[in-house]
């Protein structure tokens, strides 16, 4: 099936494999889930991994050219094809995803995206404004402190 490869919804809604459930979209606990049930823990390790790493260099190739501004943020969405060996393939990465809603599982994918991302720009510890300075310093010094998200830091840049 061709269209199984697609990544945008609205070629896909005219197929007649296209599933009103989902939407052809997976979180990634879904996929991680499906890979651990059909080839075991391991596998399922290995291939978040190499998607992590796909995600990593991927940034890394454009850290020169994005727009660096400690007063704002840019969300990125990637298209991956994984092929039958377990491989990740980037198709594209799109700044600016679209965040319009297809089915209720789209729908709730997007909501956990965006409470994470506010909650990365707005933490629950978020200083006072007079305690800022010592805030700036520490959130600076100290990059790894885990804050409770979906999202996993990859790398602490400069």
């Amino acid at each position: 099936n061709l269209c199984s490869h697609l990544t945008n919804v609205a070629l896909q809604k005219g197929e007649e494999t296209y599933n009103e459930m989902h939407g052809g979209k997976w979180s990634l606990a879904n996929l991680c889930l499906f890979v651990q049930g059909r080839y075991g823990a391991v596998c399922a390790d290995g291939l978040m991994r190499s998607i992590e790493f796909t995600i990593y260099h991927s940034l890394k190739a454009m850290e020169n050219v994005m727009f660096n501004d400690r007063h704002c943020f840019e969300l990125y969405g990637y298209d991956i094809l994984i092929d039958d060996c377990l491989r990740p393939h980037l198709i594209e990465v799109n700044s600016s995803p679209s965040l319009s809603t297809t089915t209720l599982s789209d729908r709730l994918l997007k909501e956990e995206v965006l409470a994470d991302v506010l909650s990365i720009i707005f933490p629950p510890f978020f200083p006072s404004s007079r305690a800022m300075p010592y805030w700036e310093y520490r959130l600076r010094t100290d990059l790894t402190t885990a804050v409770p998200t979906g999202f996993r830091l990859l790398h602490v840049g400069a």
